[in-house]
């Protein structure tokens, strides 16, 4: 049996993490956006049957789960990518669908991606 006599050298880089920069400045100006965003004047009340009909308000709710699994399962789209494209359909769904405010959403989504971001990172 050979033993190999390879030795490797210990990374001696220091070179910045550039995607944890990037990921910290896009989260900064994120945060930024949002609360520059007006305001409501009074408070919102969701409509759980914005469309009239149970079942069509209930596909529009699952919009976001179906593009998930859908991008995973049919698309062979990453993980994280296909994670974006159900949060983007999320609030697109909120806000056009049912009606959510703005602001209210985008907090809603940036509180959400660092609730779950977090434990993992």
């Amino acid at each position: 049996m050979a033993v190999s006599t390879q030795t490797t050298k210990p990374s001696t880089s220091t070179s910045p993490d550039w995607a944890g920069l990037i990921f910290t400045a896009v989260a900064i100006v994120v945060a930024v956006v949002v609360l520059r965003l007006p305001e409501m004047p009074s408070a919102w009340q969701q409509r759980y049957d914005p469309t009239g009909h149970w079942w069509l308000s209930t596909l529009i709710a699952s919009l976001p789960v179906i593009v998930l699994l859908g991008a995973l399962a049919f698309g062979h789209v990453k993980a994280h990518y296909a994670a974006l494209a159900g949060l983007i359909t999320a609030l697109l769904t909120a806000i056009f669908g049912f009606g959510m405010p703005t602001r209210m959403a985008a907090a809603t989504a940036v509180y959400g991606s660092f609730y779950g971001l977090f434990p993992i990172g």
